[in-house]
């Protein structure tokens, strides 16, 4: 967001009120589209730190920045797309905001089989890929409003959305039996499953492999300089205390991927087994 005018400490100061006397949720700021939400310190921390993890796993997620209006802070990203020259439906939008819709692998696959003939194979790798990295910053929010297709209005070229709205991660739950908002299947959501443990059995072993050569990403050493970019790039300060305890839920949730995947390797042993 290079485009939006900041002060010394590179915040941007939010002026503009709408009619109703609201900070409204997004504006065009300098021909950028710009969402803005109303946050506090640790989701405001979140966001950042997905970012620059982000930058370390090879994914696009939305880029941030702190914007102040009197004494309040707000989240502020940068649109994932350019209404210029692509459109952006999100899952929600494709199923016509149906609320009875499940947001599980089997139940996307479908949607995406109907909607994308052509290229919802290319979808579902894109899908599999935000999954695992959801798992490894141990993210519960990943719903059908916080996925979206982009489709080049030219070229007709079809992708996931950068990511966005990831202040939830490091969900305590999430990070101890591995639920997110992502299922499985349909019935996946009424189990007490590990939704990561599942999606590993029913998938190839290069998924397994693939998270787990990711794993440095969430260590203490790489965390340590990921806390030195945010504070850095964004300009804020992590408390002692927050870097403690963001440094005790990663390790909880790296050791729960390591459980999960060393189950799954001698499940598939043992499979591999009963067939020769």
């Amino acid at each position: 967001m290079k485009k939006l005018k900041k002060d010394n400490n590179g915040y941007v100061l939010l002026k503009k009120m709408n009619r109703l006397g609201f900070i409204p949720r997004s504006f065009i700021y300098n021909d950028e589209c710009v969402f803005c939400k109303l946050s506090t310190d640790n989701c405001l921390f979140n966001e950042m730190i997905v970012e620059m993890i982000a930058k370390d796993y090879g994914i696009s997620v939305a880029e941030t920045c702190i914007g102040i209006y009197k004494t309040s802070t707000y989240i502020l990203s940068k649109s994932v797309y350019n209404p210029y020259l692509e459109d952006m439906f999100t899952l929600k939008d494709l199923t016509n905001n149906s609320y009875h819709f499940f947001n599980d692998f089997e139940s996307i696959e479908s949607l995406l089989m109907n909607k994308f003939p052509n290229d919802y194979k290319i979808l579902m790798e894109e899908l599999k890929e935000i999954f695992l990295f959801d798992a490894l910053i141990g993210n519960s929010d990943r719903n059908y409003k916080n996925l979206a297709i982009v489709v080049n209005k030219i070229s007709r070229e079809i992708h996931f959305a950068p990511l966005y709205d990831n202040e939830f991660m490091l969900d305590k739950v999430t990070i101890t039996i591995g639920r997110y908002g992502l299922g499985i299947n349909k019935d996946s959501f009424k189990s007490n499953i590990n939704f990561l443990e599942s999606f590993l059995l029913e998938n190839d072993s290069k998924y397994t492999d693939y998270l787990l050569s990711k794993l440095w990403i969430i260590e203490k050493d790489n965390i340590l300089k990921v806390f030195e970019k945010v504070e850095s790039e964004k300009n804020v300060e992590l408390s002692m205390f927050n870097k403690e305890e963001y440094l005790r839920l990663f390790e909880i949730n790296r050791r729960m991927i390591i459980c999960v995947a060393e189950r799954v390797k001698s499940k598939k042993r043992v499979e591999l087994r009963k067939i020769i």
